[in-house]
């Protein structure tokens, strides 16, 4: 009797699976190999065919050591068109422990909330909290402890989130963020931000100033004896006339003028401190130095004219002359100076 189930010439659709070449078999695959192999040994010993050659059916469970009912259903998924997709692994895997009674899930609840209490009432007093993160490792630590629970941390967090309703929050994060004044004052509109010193707007009353000193006569001699300390501007017949500067103003550059009010006691060395004013490109400062040198000059009367008094009197004048920005004034004419006392 022949086997119903005979392959069809006339279906186009080929529905067998070839194998790779160089991809691994399964090694279902190399069993049923081995089997049709040994079969095939089998009938070329008996010389005949061990069963029929029209029984597709039964040759075929025969060689592949399967059952007539699995034959049957791949055929007919080729029948009615159907895929032969392979079959899914499947794994044994275990699930998570979450069917817990409801005074062990109060009191996990519980442990979450007086956490979070602990750190509200406590965050000022004590700032070590504030570092301590409550992570689940911990929470299931204790839950282990306390209420002896089996599950793992996948079982704990499944539990906090569908049963109890907790959100997690990630912290400690590496990125780095910006200060929240930082934030604030560059979300700020530029209305709201105040002028910095380098882009504060000058004052309406404010002028611009621009000085500059000329000499309008002869610069008393430097080279004189220390006899002649104590001559007046009579004895010398030498008179300095007004140093003109120039202000600079809203409406242009406007020219006056700063006198020196010559006395008849002036000596040496109020003159000498006159002409050095008038080297000066800048007056203020000029003016700051002639008076720190007049100071140095009363100290060294005080002294007496001993090479140490001179030797302190010629160091304050080198610390002078470094702070001038205009090295109008030679360190000579210094020296000098300080010679004829």
């Amino acid at each position: 009797m022949a086997d119903k189930h005979q392959p069809d010439s006339s279906n186009s659709v080929q529905m067998g699976i070839r194998h790779k070449q160089g991809m691994p078999m399964q090694s279902q695959f190399e069993q049923a190999i081995l089997d049709v192999y040994d079969f095939c040994i089998k009938e070329k010993e008996a010389g005949v065919p061990i069963i029929p050659l029209n029984h597709f059916s039964k040759r075929v469970c025969e060689l592949l050591k399967i059952s007539d009912s699995s034959v049957k259903r791949v055929l007919r998924k080729r029948e009615n068109g159907e895929p032969l997709a392979p079959v899914k692994r499947t794994r044994n895997r275990k699930s998570p422990i979450t069917n817990i009674d409801d005074f062990t899930r109060d009191a996990i609840a519980r442990k979450v909330h007086a956490y979070n209490f602990q750190v509200n009432i406590y965050m000022n007093k004590y700032k070590s909290l504030l570092d301590k993160h409550f992570t689940m490792a911990a929470l299931l630590e204790e839950c282990k402890t306390d209420l002896g629970f089996k599950g793992c941390e996948k079982s704990l967090r499944a539990i906090l989130q569908k049963q109890l309703g907790f959100v997690f929050k990630k912290v400690d994060n590496k990125l780095k963020l910006e200060q929240r004044r930082l934030v604030k004052k560059r979300t700020r509109s530029p209305k709201q931000q105040k002028p910095t010193k380098k882009t504060k707007k000058l004052k309406q009353n404010s002028v611009p100033v621009q000085t500059q000193t000329m000499q309008s006569g002869p610069v008393p001699d430097m080279s004189m004896g220390s006899n002649d300390r104590n001559n007046t501007i009579d004895h010398m017949g030498a008179t300095l006339h007004a140093i003109p500067i120039h202000r600079g103003t809203h409406t242009g550059m406007e020219e006056i003028q700063i006198r020196h009010q010559a006395h008849q006691t002036d000596t040496i060395e109020h003159m000498a401190l006159t002409g050095l004013v008038a080297h000066r490109a800048n007056v203020i400062e000029s003016m700051a130095m002639a008076h720190r040198a007049n100071d140095i000059t009363m100290q060294q009367h005080h002294r007496g004219h001993t090479m140490e008094g001179m030797t302190t009197v010629i160091n304050e004048f080198r610390k002078i002359y470094k702070k001038c920005a205009n090295k109008a004034i030679s360190y000579e004419v210094l020296t000098n100076f300080i010679s004829v006392m």
